[in-house]
Formats: C-alpha cells, structure tokens, sequence
C-alpha cells in the first residue's frame, strides 16, 4: 500500500505465563520475530501482547469483560465484550493510530 499508513496490532496475551509449549513458542519466537519484521519493514504498531493485562487470567476482568460463551457465568477470557473492547483496546489503538 504505497503511501498508506499501516498500524499492526498484536493480539493480546492468551495467558499469563509459559503453561504450555505453544506459549513459549510464542513468547519466546513468534513474537520477537514478528516485531523484528515490523522494525525492518518501518510499520507501526499497537503492542497488546505486552501493554494490555490478559483478560483470562485476572477473574474479575474475565467475568466483567469476556463473554460467557458457553453460559456457565464466566466469561471465557479471550473474546471481550463491547465494553472489554472501549476499555482495553480502544485507547490503546487510538493512541497508536495517533502516533502515525
């Protein structure tokens, strides 16, 4: 998109520590490599993988700002609400659109 303003957003954490080997994998390649690419190619970006609390792992934003997605009464932790989103993610996209 020559001439266009790009901003990447990385998703947010999943989790809150290395449980599993995906997650390490992630952690520890994936993610490193994906910012050394945005670095090299000069794209901007919203880093939630790093700047945001994971929504799983905190109860109380869990219950308050993730669905129940299989009605249990707990949200699920990875797919916020409208208002998980106006909290956790708008403000933070904002400012990086902003920044571009």
């Amino acid at each position: 998109w020559p001439g266009k303003k790009i901003l990447f957003v990385i998703e947010h954490r999943m989790n809150t520590g290395y449980t599993s080997d995906v997650d390490k994998l992630i952690a520890e390649t994936v993610y490193p490599k994906m910012v050394q690419m945005l670095h090299h190619w000069g794209v901007s970006y919203v880093d939630l993988y790093h700047d945001m609390p994971s929504l799983a792992f905190i109860p109380e934003y869990r219950d308050s700002y993730t669905f129940d997605s299989d009605g249990d009464g707990v949200g699920d932790g990875w797919h916020p609400t409208a208002e998980g989103y106006n909290l956790f993610y708008v403000p933070r996209i904002e400012a990086g659109m902003r920044r571009i």
